[in-house]
């Protein structure tokens, strides 16, 4: 019998979701602070308080839409351009973002050093030109 993620969905569930729409699109963290189970229903309704304020009342998140993330501590739930993570346990939350963060970072440090070899060149250049 498989598991339910949605029977972790309770008061105080961290959620982290990324939205994307045409301006822009970005990671949002955010609570649980009400559940609405329906007896039977693949669904619940849940009430998010995000990090930043915003405030989603009734928001449903689907059984048949959680997709199993690596682990049975976390979940993905697709649904219009929204993408949500239920964790049981807020750790995962920052585990599972710092890996995406690893490759960025590796980009941005090849970023600059290509930066700072083209300025080396361009300051060697500059001084065998005033010689």
């Amino acid at each position: 019998m498989s598991v339910s993620p949605l029977q972790f969905v309770t008061a105080n569930t961290r959620i982290c979701a990324y939205f994307i729409n045409e301006e822009e699109s970005a990671w949002y963290h955010g609570t649980v602070t009400k559940v609405h189970k329906v007896e039977g229903a693949e669904y619940v309704e849940c009430d998010i308080v995000y990090d930043d304020g915003d405030l989603w009342l009734n928001t449903r998140l689907y059984e048949h839409d959680f997709e199993n993330e690596c682990s049975e501590d976390a979940w993905r739930f697709v649904d219009n351009y929204q993408t949500y993570m239920i964790f049981r346990d807020i750790r995962n939350i920052k585990e599972y973002l710092m890996k995406p963060q690893k490759k960025n970072t590796s980009f941005l440090v090849n970023t600059i050093m290509t930066c700072v070899i083209t300025a080396c060149i361009g300051y060697a250049y500059n001084l065998w030109g005033d010689l």
